[in-house]
């Protein structure tokens, strides 16, 4: 990532948090506003159209956080739904050091993996410090857990009724959409495959009832539903 690059993700993550709210709806708004940010700053096309050329795109790959020998499910769990929702994908490498989270996607994907991803990680530490019972290893990891797997559920979701009825707002249909995401995602796992060509499919992780209904209820109450209805000038002024 250059600097230019860089300059305008620090910005954009700014006015993310600028948004902030306990309570503002779904998660998926917080995505959504992510790459609106992306677009008026020119890491993305201005519009989504038929005119769309894959080759135009660039596939990069990049690690998101340090190794680890043992890596935090609920973090391998956010990045691998947030880079499925911006067409990229992960794999857990194997270093000297530990374990890394192995990320591909396009380029201008790139940045919006890494905001969304730090945002909601942001979130769920602040929401699980708060909710959690003090000393209760597992109530705490079932809840990040149980929270990752519900913002997961709900970006798939919105994928999913994107493809269907597109982005009305913006005049796009869900089937340039689709074509669009479908051509990204293809870009990523070809690189995953060239580096990766022997991959094995990916463990899942187990999960518990105590304080997994907790942690799932929780996300409903990240996002930035009101704050982007309400008050938009704040959030496209502020520097």
């Amino acid at each position: 990532m250059n600097d230019q690059q860089q300059a305008i993700k620090t910005k954009i993550a700014k006015l993310l948090r600028m948004q902030e709210s306990g309570n503002a709806g779904e998660a998926a708004n917080a995505a959504a506003f992510v790459e609106k940010l992306c677009r008026e700053h020119g890491i993305l096309p201005e519009e989504i159209s038929d005119n769309y050329d894959p080759n135009e795109e660039i596939a990069v790959d990049f690690f998101y956080g340090a190794a680890s020998k043992r890596l935090d499910p609920a973090t391998t769990i956010v990045l691998n739904y947030v880079a499925q929702h911006f067409n990229g994908s992960v794999v857990r490498k194997w270093t000297p050091n530990g374990r890394r989270l192995h990320v591909f996607a396009t380029q201008a994907n790139q940045i919006q993996i890494e905001l969304y991803t730090d945002y909601l990680l942001e979130q769920l530490k602040k929401i699980s410090d708060r909710e959690c019972p003090k000393g209760d290893i597992r109530f705490r990891n079932n809840f990040k857990k149980g929270f990752a797997i519900e913002i997961g559920s709900r970006l798939s979701a919105i994928k999913s009724e994107q493809h269907k009825k597109g982005i009305p707002e913006n005049g796009v249909p869900g089937l340039v959409l689709s074509n669009r995401d479908e051509a990204q995602l293809k870009i990523a796992d070809s690189y995953k495959d060239l580096l990766y060509p022997s991959l094995c499919k990916a463990t899942s992780y187990s999960i518990g009832y105590h304080g997994r209904e907790a942690g799932a209820s929780a996300a409903g109450s990240v996002g930035l539903n009101r704050q982007v209805k309400s008050r938009p000038t704040l959030a496209l002024s502020g520097s």
